[in-house]
């Protein structure tokens, strides 16, 4: 099985969580010496998710992302048949059937917990009574002690492949905590992926 395959084969059993997002953070970048500087101008942008709504979401994203760069782009959602998960099988069909020359498929690779210290709130004995509750705030004055809460933090994979071979040309592992709305982590996390594609040249001018 070809490396994009099983990539994207791999990521299709993790489930990114629909609910939440986060920002995103660069904790590694790889790429193949030995191909050279390369550049693509027509990206199929995969997100192997099993949530739907995520993988639209995400796809979405980078995909605005690229245009904005100046390249061609589509998600798979536009070219794998509705309602259809891209699998090895869909993406395959979506290459050939299609004049794309990279695909970009990102998986999520691990999941933990973060301790955060957090600022307390400054709530009175009162909250059903907003001027009971004001007014003893103002008495005894307005002191919120820190708080500990945990984070959930997701490490993500982005593969860039050559369709032409299917040759591994990139990888980028990225840290999403969870601890913003779904759209704005989509977007910092599209943001993060092509400011790496420009800054190490892949795209197409």
């Amino acid at each position: 099985m070809s490396g994009w395959r099983k990539c994207l084969a791999a990521g299709l059993g993790i489930l990114l969580l629909c609910g939440a997002c986060s920002s995103t953070s660069v904790t590694g970048v790889w790429r193949d010496k030995n191909i050279g500087r390369v550049s693509f101008g027509n990206f199929l942008v995969v997100s192997s998710l099993l949530d739907d709504a995520s993988r639209r979401k995400s796809e979405a994203a980078v995909t605005e992302e690229l245009r904005v760069a100046g390249v061609k782009a589509r998600p798979s959602y536009e070219v794998i048949p509705e309602g259809k998960l891209p699998n090895v099988e869909r993406v395959a069909a979506a290459l050939k059937n299609n004049h794309f020359d990279a695909v970009l498929i990102t998986m999520i690779e691990d999941r933990k917990e973060e301790k955060r210290l957090v600022a307390g709130s400054c709530s009175g004995y009162w909250d059903d009574d907003y001027r009971r509750s004001r007014d003893y705030i103002m008495r005894i004055g307005c002191r919120p002690t820190p708080e500990n809460t945990s984070t959930a933090i997701y490490g993500l994979k982005t593969n860039l492949y050559r369709v032409a071979d299917k040759a591994l040309v990139l990888s980028i592992n990225t840290d999403t905590a969870i601890d913003l709305p779904t759209p704005e982590l989509a977007r910092d996390f599209a943001s993060t992926v092509v400011g790496e594609l420009r800054r190490g040249g892949f795209l197409a001018r």
